[in-house]
């Protein structure tokens, strides 16, 4: 942890030195200290970092879109992260939304890559609803992300865990719906 606070250190001093030319590195460690804290479970430092990147990203991602829009989408994603470990699970389901906007859009014009992005952006969206309590429509971004993990599995083999998940994700999740289901209609019978 010590490193890549130093890091964001470093970048940040360069940043002021000449922001047009280093901008982008403190997002890049802003992101990386962003997902670590997230790991510790260090929400609302992680937070912080996330927005921050978030942020600078935002501005390079209006110049050079290609380079970083996946960057900008995947901070959304460590700052969807970092709400959820705080509680605030309507904002956090705003954030990854918005990766998950962004990877649609990349994914609809571009390389295979990007159809991985969104399909780890839909992992973290189906987890957000879960915990909302919005079923149905978890139900439909596990099954799209299993659709994108078995195009993707075509192509390359480094996809298949990404599929198992996926499809592990989606029977749990049918496997306790049914449950829920059966239980309250037993309810309302009684």
């Amino acid at each position: 942890m010590r490193t890549i606070r130093e890091a964001v250190l470093l970048d940040r001093r360069l940043g002021a030195k000449c922001p047009a030319a280093f901008n982008a590195d403190p997002a890049g460690s802003l992101s990386k200290l962003s997902m670590c804290l997230c790991k510790l479970g260090h929400g609302e430092e992680a937070l912080e970092s996330g927005e921050e990147a978030l942020m600078l990203y935002r501005q390079r991602a209006t110049h050079s879109p290609d380079i970083y829009d996946s960057r900008l989408s995947l901070s959304f994603r460590y700052v969807s992260r970092s709400l959820s470990i705080l509680g605030l699970a309507e904002s956090a389901l705003q954030a990854i939304q918005e990766a998950v906007r962004l990877n649609q859009q990349f994914a609809a014009n571009s390389s295979f890559r990007r159809n991985a992005d969104l399909a780890m952006s839909l992992g973290d969206l189906f987890n957000c609803l879960n915990a909302l309590g919005h079923l149905d429509e978890a139900l439909q971004a596990i099954k799209y992300r299993v659709e994108l993990y078995r195009q993707l599995s075509e192509d390359s083999s480094n996809y298949c865990r990404g599929l198992a998940q996926s499809l592990n994700d989606l029977s749990i999740h049918l496997l306790l719906n049914n449950s829920l289901r059966c239980v309250f209609s037993t309810q309302r019978r009684q």
